[in-house]
């Protein structure tokens, strides 16, 4: 298995994630830094508290909590676009790091709820430049494709 580093490479590779994605992940920062607050309560309602506490941390509220502030740290690091060996690291670490490791469906859906953030906050930014949106929003889609892949890696091994 390679280790994280040549993981998102390769996975970058495939994905064609180029530094036009990257700039315009960056780009988009601008429009999103000051909305990070929604994406964090919509993370913590929905994954770290609620039906996710339920699903994916057998409504242990502190596995769940400490889910929740590991995923704070990888939400803030992740705003780069960048893949340094340090993030691909820090990222495959992640489920390494907590004190049981979470479902694989705990990954997928922090996933999944930062990618239906993006879409409704990129489009409701973009609304007088709707051509600019796609081209944003898919090199989003790219990066999390590789960062889910990161997340999971540790999965290929046995706990």
């Amino acid at each position: 298995m390679p280790n994280p580093i040549e993981r998102a490479a390769a996975l970058r590779e495939v994905l064609n994630y180029s530094d036009s994605d990257i700039a315009l992940v960056r780009e988009s920062m601008d429009m999103l830094v000051g909305r990070v607050g929604v994406l964090m309560g919509e993370i913590s309602g929905r994954l770290v508290g609620g039906s996710g506490e339920e699903a994916f941390f057998d409504d242990d509220p502190d596995r769940a909590q400490e889910f929740g502030s590991q995923l704070s740290e990888f939400v803030m690091k992740a705003t780069a676009g960048k893949f340094t060996d340090e993030y691909c690291e820090f990222v495959a670490a992640f489920p390494s790091r907590l004190s049981k490791r979470p479902p694989m469906g705990a990954f997928i859906a922090s996933i999944g709820v930062i990618s239906g953030w993006l879409c409704h906050t990129v489009g409701e930014a973009l609304r007088a430049e709707p051509d600019r949106i796609g081209p944003m929003l898919a090199a989003w889609q790219k990066m999390l494709a590789v960062n889910l892949a990161l997340l999971v890696s540790s999965y290929d091994q046995p706990e």
